[in-house]
């Protein structure tokens, strides 16, 4: 590009003058030149004034009008004109620089360009003013432009193009056969090999495409760019500039999980300027508030919560309930929670004060309650209860006093609620009866949620508040309501927390027979026959029989204790004190029997004639009152009441303890919940309605986390539900399994019954007989099971009860496999576990480490039917390397590897080098070996192990002879460049492997590498790591022969180190190559500049 420099004086006068303009015609009068040389040089001066920051670029752009308007009438000087502006144009093409002045003069190109286009609906081919910007264009569409071998050319033809058709004004016509040649040239551009090229030639359409065409080609090769090309500029330049239609736009949502941050985070940006809210479906708005949220970068989430968010707040006027009603608030509960949270963190305490629905008594008028203003209120107390001393300020203006709570929950059940446990079962199934009690259950289940946080210490409202709950519990029908009744039972269990556990077991232990236990009976009398046989009436009514009820149900849990102290004192050999219990346990069961007959006597019913009567009525009375309700609405109620009680007293002893594993060996377990597991769970898991054996398993699975024996007892059982019931249950005795295997470890829960079987204890054996069956489900039809045991398999792996190889491997695979993604959920599960578990601890690294060649096995023996088949190879390879560098994992722990650094012994990389050295060397020719060499230069190593640099020289000596590929011979010399000097040992007939070389046989160096792969190749290996040797000793015997040609020859010719070439390389090439090395010599040689023509000689294969 032509410039000319400014000397200082000319600055000085330049800045004294108050135009910033360019003047050319006086410049042209100081002009000595005359003729051709003054047009063009007027030419020149404008584009070299241009570059300067100083001046005007539309201003100078009208001068050059001027002055072409002036000389427009003669033929010859507008030729003269037309030549240097072309030659102008030409420098412009073919400047390198992206710096501000040469950005500048592109500008000025498109501006002065502009000033011609046609902004009328007349067509006047005859007017020169009129059709320089096309015939610019039409230069520019050439195919020694466009198609030019320079990129730069190819790059500034589309930047141009790009500049003239976004300056022109929004009036402006093109003609067609123009616009059809920009077209054509910019749909060949957006091929080109060069990214940067392509990007500008997506810019560049963005005012060509045709979005009401239904087969547009822009928008054709923008779909497939968008979705398909490598490079992420191009991504982000195509999601710039491409239409918002009904057809682009779910292409355009798929790049809320595109691989680049910046592409996820531009696309929120957009869909947030662009596209309304009642533009998009709820599932879409869903789908981008789940993605966004929960995407691993910071600056995505922060993008949501500020922008797209607040842009949909802002579209409703600032109203979370319409917000709310927009995303489906019962249907997706967590989805919305977690959309209004993020709304109130960017608004913190003032977000209370927005709230205004309440009334003077602080609560919702009833007939004004919904779905989404009584989630707002909980979300909005949750909210506030996590802000501290602040919070809670605020938060009691927002609750009511719990005897008022407790009406007002009343009244809502009593008004909504009730009607439809009076209901049909055909009468409920109609669509519009279905809606409106699926939104007044979620209203009422909310309500309970927010009385858990209510303050109990005042003793009025405490009492009213479990009058109402007990009455709502004894009325509530759960086939009719299936969701209200867990918040309902974690309240009930909330109310009668108490610091000590029996009272709380005591409380639900009388729920529990009160739900059981049937109110009246159908035959009965209202008078009772003495001892002597006269009859008087009774005079008893239904509270006394309560009453009764609860102190039997005291009798037997007190009996259940004793029981427990007694076979304590047998095993500790207190015989005497053992027959004391036994003795107040049969004082128990009689008292208990007097209760009973008190019960038989005391209950109202008809009237008997005679005495006959009566005593037959009593009879049949005591057979009547012998059974207990067993429907599935009381069972369900009483196993909920278990588990609930059960978390809530686990939750309570993890808060006193250490930690929770700590918790769950005190084995200590209160013996009125082994009553409820052998009277009411035990038989629940052979019930035939599946809500019952769901119920059932999660009420068993809580149990035994208080003990390994009990959850040892009953791990067969659960391993049965967890195969062959339904999906519901399956997935819930999965999730028990999980926690056993967490808490407890695989010994303590199978050791014991293998012992009982005869059987020896094997414990790598019965892992991975355990982790095969969980491996089967992962493959599952399922998706609620493959979930579930992809769960199970990152839990135990990341608690370390299991750390095996060949599941991390399963894992990975099934990470990568293309059929996953269709289940986000297990990609989440997977991609969380692939973010920790490798850097835990070393344990785990290893166990990485040992499933790196298996997982490249399998994708290399996949037939071309299996989905594995098109996983790429080069990002399963990347995959690995990024989790086991070891930069990341001492930024990931920290202080923490300084205690224990298990670092200095080699990381992965060390040995990555070692397995794939002789990967390669088993099978040189295999068409994976490119994958396998291309991962060498990537690998971080420790270049303190001496010993493991000594063995990868050797075994890049090895390679080079034997590998034909050129790229892989490549990355094997930026490889072998990369490893620091050593100096080997002299050769000695006894020491050498070969008397020709002097170096190590390549059998030797095997299984040298790092001491952390020393200590594999004696060892079995980790977890499972047996089944999956990363050493290559056991490739010896089968390769032995074919690697024993194997041997590096000495190099005839020493060839001197380079600099770094001035020839700009790719990214991750190496500048200094190390000298090759010589035992013989000792002598440094000095670096020598590397000429240009042996840039090509080194790089090139």
């Amino acid at each position: 590009m032509p410039r000319k420099r400014v000397t200082r004086t000319a600055k000085k006068q330049e800045s004294s003058t108050d135009d910033q303009t360019a003047n050319v015609d006086e410049c042209s009068q100081q002009d000595p030149q005359s003729g051709e040389n003054k047009i063009k040089e007027k030419v020149i001066d404008a584009f070299q004034k241009c570059q300067q920051p100083r001046y005007n670029l539309n201003k100078l752009a009208e001068l050059l009008k001027a002055y072409y308007e002036q000389i427009s009438k003669e033929e010859r000087k507008l030729a003269e004109f037309i030549s240097a502006f072309k030659h102008c144009v030409e420098c412009g093409l073919q400047t390198k620089n992206r710096d501000s002045a040469a950005e500048k003069y592109m500008q000025f190109i498109s501006i002065f360009s502009v000033l011609f286009s046609d902004a009328s609906d007349s067509e006047s081919e005859d007017d020169e003013d009129e059709n320089l910007y096309n015939s610019l264009l039409k230069l520019l569409v050439q195919d020694k432009y466009h198609c030019n071998k320079n990129k730069t050319i190819r790059f500034r033809v589309c930047q141009l193009v790009r500049l003239l058709l976004g300056a022109a004004p929004t009036n402006a016509s093109l003609d067609d056969e123009v616009a059809s040649l920009c077209t054509n040239m910019l749909l060949h551009r957006i091929d080109d090999k060069v990214p940067a090229v392509r990007a500008q030639a997506a810019r560049a359409l963005v005012r060509l495409q045709q979005p009401l065409m239904k087969n547009c080609p822009v928008i054709s090769a923008y779909l497939f760019h968008m979705s398909s090309d490598e490079s992420a500029s191009v991504r982000s330049a195509v999601l710039s500039c491409i239409s918002f239609t009904v057809k682009t736009l779910p292409p355009i949502l798929e790049r809320v999980r595109d691989v680049a941050e910046s592409i996820r985070k531009l696309t929120y940006e957009t869909i947030a300027q662009k596209v309304s809210i009642s533009a998009l479906s709820n599932h879409k708005r869903l789908y981008l508030i789940v993605q966004g949220l929960s995407d691993s970068s910071e600056a995505v989430r922060k993008t949501v919560q500020t922008l797209l968010l607040q842009r949909w707040l802002t579209e409703v006027k600032d109203d979370i309930v319409g917000l709310l009603k927009f995303l489906d608030i019962v249907g997706a509960y967590e989805t919305s929670r977690s959309a209004v949270l993020a709304l109130m963190h960017s608004q913190q305490l003032s977000a209370a004060k927005k709230f205004k629905l309440l009334d003077s008594t602080n609560v919702i008028p009833i007939d004004m309650v919904s779905a989404e203003s009584v989630a707002y209120w909980h979300i909005l107390c949750e909210f506030l209860r996590g802000k501290g001393a602040d919070g809670a300020a605020l938060l009691d203006d927002l609750l009511p006093s719990t005897f008022l709570y407790a009406e007002y929950m009343e009244s809502y059940f009593e008004k909504y609620l009730t009607p439809f446990l009076s209901h049909g079962d055909e009468e409920l199934q109609k669509e519009e009866i279905e809606d409106d009690r699926i939104e007044k259950e979620f209203v009422a289940e909310q309500m309970f949620k927010m009385a858990n946080s209510l303050d109990y210490s005042d003793s009025a409202g405490r009492k009213k508040m479990d009058e109402v709950v007990t009455t709502i519990i004894n009325k509530v029908n759960i086939l009719v309501l299936p969701n209200l009744f867990p918040a309902l039972a974690k309240l009930y269990v909330t109310i009668h927390h108490s610091r000590k556990e029996t009272e709380s077991i005591e409380d639900v232990a009388r729920m529990i027979s009160e739900l059981r236990m049937p109110s009246t009976c159908p035959l009965a009398a209202d008078v009772i026959v003495n001892g002597d046989g006269d009859m008087r009436p009774n005079q008893l009514n239904e509270p006394q029989l309560r009453d009764l009820r609860l102190k039997k149900g005291e009798l037997v849990v007190k009996g259940h204790k004793l029981q427990d102290e007694m076979d304590l004192l047998i095993g500790e050999t207190k015989y005497s004190l053992a027959e004391d219990c036994q003795k107040e346990i049969e004082d128990l069961k009689a008292e208990c029997k007097s209760i009973e007959a008190q019960i038989l006597n005391l209950i109202p019913g008809s009237v008997c004639r005679d005495k006959k009567d009566i005593l037959s009525n009593v009879a049949s009375s005591q057979q009547e009152q012998e059974v207990e309700k067993n429907d599935q609405s009381t069972i369900i109620k009483c196993l909920r009441l278990v588990t609930e009680l059960a978390s809530e007293m686990f939750v309570a002893r993890c808060s006193t303890a250490n930690s929770t594993r700590q918790c769950a060996l005190t084995n200590d377990i209160h013996s009125t919940f082994l009553g409820w597991i052998d009277s009411i769970v035990l038989p629940c898991f052979y019930n035939p309605m599946p809500a019952v054996r769901q119920e059932a398993v999660r009420a068993l699975g809580t149990c035994c986390i208080y003990s390994s024996k009990l959850a040892s007892k009953n791990f067969y059982l659960f391993m049965k539900a967890a195969e062959v019931d339904i999906y519901m249950v399956r997935t819930e005795a999965i999730n028990a399994l999980c926690d056993f295997i967490r808490f407890f470890g695989c010994k303590a829960l199978l050791k014991e019954s293998q012992q009982e079987n005869g059987e020896e204890y094997d414990d790598e054996s019965c892992k991975r007989t355990l982790m095969d069956k969980f491996l089967e489900m992962m493959n599952d039809e399922e998706s609620e099971v493959r979930e579930a045991a992809v769960n199970l398999l990152v839990r135990v792996h990341i608690s370390h009860q299991i750390v095996s190889p060949m599941v991390s491997c399963r894992l990975i695979l099934h990470w990568f496999n293309p059929v996953t993604k269709n289940d986000p959920a297990i990609i989440d599960l997977i991609s969380k576990f692939l973010d920790t578990f490798p850097n835990m601890t070393q344990e785990a690294h290893e166990c990485m480490q040992a499933a790196f060649l298996p997982t490249l096995r399998t994708l290399f023996d996949a037939p071309p039917s299996s989905p594995y088949a098109s996983v790429k190879i080069n990002n399963v390879v990347d995959l690995f390397l990024t989790i086991t560098r070891p930069c990341l994992i001492k930024e990931a722990l920290g202080k923490s590897l300084q205690k224990k650094n298990w670092l200095k012994e080699g990381s992965a990389h060390d040995n990555f080098s070692v397995m794939i050295a002789n990967e390669v060397l088993a099978e040189p020719t295999s068409p994976h070996v490119v994958s396998l060499c291309r991962a060498l230069p990537s690998l971080e190593l420790d270049m303190e192990l001496k010993d493991n640099i000594k063995d990868l020289h050797v075994l890049c000596d090895n390679l080079l002879p034997v590998v034909r590929d050129r790229t892989a011979i490549r990355y094997i010399k930026e490889f072998h460049r990369k490893l620091p000097k050593v100096e080997l040992p002299d050769p000695t007939p006894a020491a050498a492997g070969d008397e020709t070389t002097g170096f190590a046989n390549p059998e030797d160096v095997a299984i040298s590498a790092s001491p952390a792969l020393r200590k594999q190749s004696n060892n079995s290996g980790v977890g499972d790591a047996s089944r999956f040797d990363t050493s290559t000793s056991t490739q010896q015997s089968s390769t032995s022969t074919a690697r024993s040609s194997m041997r590096a020859t000495p190099r005839k010719k020493k060839r001197g180190p380079f600099n770094a070439s001035p020839v700009r390389k790719t990214p991750g090439q190496i500048f200094l190559r190390p000298r090759s090395f010589d035992s013989r010599k000792e002598d440094k040689v000095p670096l020598t500049p590397l000429k240009s023509q042996d840039v090509n000689k080194h790089d090139s294969p």
